[in-house]
């Protein structure tokens, strides 16, 4: 059984960090509107599947999407749960009147598609436009892989000699895994090459698979 980092938890939709490969990227159809859920497209904004996914507001769901915050958008990002056929936002939103308007919200951040090859010495920088961001809060990394004995290691930088926020410079996120993995995180990350990228390193110990990993983050406020 894999070795998992730190998993975050809503209500009874995940248990024990796996899901499976049902986290998925969506994008909003339209603006939130006086509803819990939203209409979105799935993987492909205007021409994925239209689902409609339910989303956690505060107070147990006594505000709808048009009075909480982040306030949704048509063509926002957005992180998706599927749970006994029922799709679920991973953001939990915040009823608008308990939040502070003089602070931005972060937006989804994201790397989509990105291909890791076994490297058991240097890790590799995966960067894109739809990351941009050198301070983050990565909330979950998907790993296709055939591999049946895999670990991932997150650096602080492309030279492994800058230690950055972890000691070492680098941070197990999975020993041993199996095949593919949703790994659920909340943790906090700088990018100290400030090339805005994440440096992940994909180690086979099953041979010498490669592996196709999806980031999903938030800008971290500084």
């Amino acid at each position: 059984m894999a070795e998992l980092g730190p998993t975050t938890v809503f209500g009874d939709l995940i248990t024990n960090g796996s899901l499976g490969g049902a986290i998925r990227l969506a994008w909003c159809q339209n603006d939130a509107g006086a509803q819990n859920y939203i209409s979105c497209y799935l993987d492909t904004d205007d021409t994925g599947e239209l689902v409609t996914v339910q989303c956690l507001t505060g107070q147990a769901g006594v505000s709808f999407l048009n009075a909480s915050v982040p306030r949704l958008s048509d063509g926002d990002p957005l992180l998706v749960i599927k749970h006994n056929d029922t799709w679920y936002s991973a953001t939990i939103f915040e009823d608008s009147e308990d939040f502070d308007e003089g602070v931005a919200m972060p937006k989804l951040k994201y790397l989509s598609g990105k291909t890791l090859v076994d490297a058991s010495a240097i890790p590799t920088s995966l960067a894109g436009s739809q990351w941009g961001v050198s301070k983050s809060i990565i909330k979950a990394i998907k790993v296709q892989t055939n591999s049946t004995d895999w670990d991932l290691v997150l650096w602080a930088s492309a030279n492994a000699n800058d230690v950055g926020m972890y000691d070492n410079g680098f941070i197990d996120l999975a020993l041993a895994a199996d095949g593919d993995q949703v790994l659920l995180l909340d943790l906090p990350y700088i990018d100290y090459d400030s090339s805005s990228s994440v440096h992940l390193q994909f180690i086979d110990n099953d041979g010498y698979h490669s592996a196709i990993v999806d980031v999903y983050g938030v800008e971290a406020r500084t």
